[in-house]
């Protein structure tokens, strides 16, 4: 079991995607997120956007999708 999780985390990406939402229910109407998002290893920039545009509602624009540092490397103590 505990190969699996850690094959589990070696085969996934992180990307930073920052967007913002209208909420129509607040008097400024816009917010900015910036997120942190864990993917399959493989899943591309634009399959991200897809993403947060269905986990997230009134998304109205996407300032960035970064991938971070794909060769991260989890060391056991």
């Amino acid at each position: 079991m505990q190969g699996e999780i850690e094959k589990h985390w070696l085969d996934c990406s992180l990307y930073f995607v920052s967007f913002s939402v209208c909420n129509p229910s607040c008097k400024d109407g816009i917010y900015k997120i910036v997120k942190q998002i864990v993917v399959r290893e493989g899943i591309t920039e634009e399959e991200v956007i897809e993403i947060v545009k269905t986990k997230f509602h009134n998304v109205i624009s996407i300032e960035y999708v970064d991938l971070f540092n794909d060769d991260v490397l989890f060391l056991k103590e």
